[in-house]
C-alpha cells in the first residue's frame, strides 16, 4: 500500500519522521533514536517504488541522506553528511527515473548534482555544477540543470539520473534566460525551454528526453524581427504560447514539440493584431484574450 512520510513532533517534542497509509492504524513515527536520524527536522521525502528518501541529521550532527520503508529497522544513512571537510546539506530532492536526484556538495567543496538508488553504496555525483548560480528541473524519466554566472552564460545539462548518461547539451544560453528558468515545459515524453540562440534573440527549442538530443522549433529572429515567445502553457500534449511573426505581428501558437507541428493557429497577417494574453489551460484545451 502506498505510503507517505513527512516530519511532525512525537510525544517528547522531537520534530521527528512519521509515515501514514492514511488510516488512524497506519500513522506512526519511525524514529526511536538508535541511528539519531530525523531529530533535527527531516526533509525531502522523494519516493522510490517501496523506499522514500530523505535528509536528516546523522550521529555527527550533520545531514546526510537516509532511505526507508517505513521502521526504525529499515532506516539507513545512505550519504554521510560530511563529505571530506566539506558540508554535504542536501536539498531539492525529486525522482528523476529510477533515482532520486538532488544538490548538495561534494568533497571538492564544490556545488554538484548528486542521484542516489534505495541500496547503500549507490550514490553518484552526476556533475559539478562550474558557475556560481544553479538549478535543475525534473520531468520524471530525465532532469535538465543549469548554471550560470550572475551576469554572463548560462549552461543545460540533460540526465536520467546516472552519471553515464549526464551531459551537456546546450552552452549558449544567458543569465538573463536563468532568470526565466528558460521558461522550462513539459510537453508529451519532452520538454521545452526557451533561450538565446545564434541570433542573439530568444529561440524556442525542444530536448527530447535524457538522449540529450535537441531541436529548435523556432529562431529567436523571425526575419527582422524577434521571436520573443512568452506565456508558455501546458494542455494535454501541446503547449501554446504568444511570439511574433515574421511580419512583426504578435499570434498564438501551438507546438507538440516537433518543427511540422509548431504552427501559428491565428492568420494575423492584415487588420488588428490578435496579441494573445492571460493563456489558460482547460483540459487540453487553452482560453486566451485577444
Amino acid at each position: 500500500m502506498p505510503r507517505l512520510y513527512y516530519a511532525a513532533s512525537d510525544a517528547s517534542g522531537d520534530y521527528v519522521i512519521w509515515t501514514t497509509d492514511g488510516t488512524t492504524a497506519g500513522t506512526h513515527n519511525i524514529f526511536t533514536g538508535s541511528q539519531n536520524y530525523g531529530a533535527q527536522s527531516p526533509y525531502g521525502f522523494a519516493t522510490l517504488s517501496d523506499d522514500d528518501i530523505f535528509a536528516a541529521a546523522d550521529p555527527t550532527g550533520f545531514f546526510g541522506v537516509w532511505v526507508t520503508q517505513g521502521t526504525d529497522a529499515s532506516t539507513i544513512e545512505l550519504i554521510f553528511g560530511k563529505q571530506g571537510t566539506a558540508l554535504l546539506s542536501p536539498q531539492d530532492f525529486s525522482t528523476v527515473g529510477a533515482r532520486v536526484a538532488f544538490e548538495a556538495r561534494d568533497s571538492n567543496n564544490n556545488e554538484a548534482l548528486w542521484s542516489t538508488g534505495p541500496a547503500s553504496g549507490e550514490a553518484q555525483i552526476l556533475l559539478e555544477f562550474d558557475k556560481p548560480r544553479y538549478s535543475y528541473t525534473s520531468f520524471g524519466s530525465f532532469a535538465i540543470a543549469a548554471d550560470s554566472d550572475v551576469s554572463g552564460n548560462a549552461e543545460l545539462w540533460v540526465t536520467d539520473g546516472t552519471a553515464a548518461a549526464t551531459s551537456l547539451f546546450y552552452s549558449s544560453a544567458t543569465s538573463s534566460d536563468f532568470d526565466d528558468n528558460f521558461n522550462l515545459a513539459k510537453v508529451g515524453d519532452d520538454a521545452l525551454f526557451e533561450a538565446r540562440d545564434s541570433t542573439g534573440a530568444v529561440g524556442l527549442f525542444a530536448v527530447y528526453g535524457a538522449t540529450g538530443g535537441y531541436l529548435e522549433l523556432m529562431t529567436g529572429k523571425q526575419g527582422l524581427y524577434a521571436l520573443q515567445p512568452s506565456a508558455l502553457t501546458v494542455a494535454g500534449d501541446h503547449a501554446f504560447y504568444s511570439a511574433y511573426n515574421s511580419r512583426g505581428r504578435e499570434a498564438l501558437w501551438v507546438t507538440d514539440g516537433t518543427r511540422a507541428g509548431t504552427v501559428q493557429l491565428l492568420n494575423t497577417s492584415s487588420g488588428a493584431q490578435s496579441d494573445p494574453t492571460d493563456i489558460t489551460a482547460v483540459g487540453s484545451d487553452v482560453v486566451f484574450e485577444a
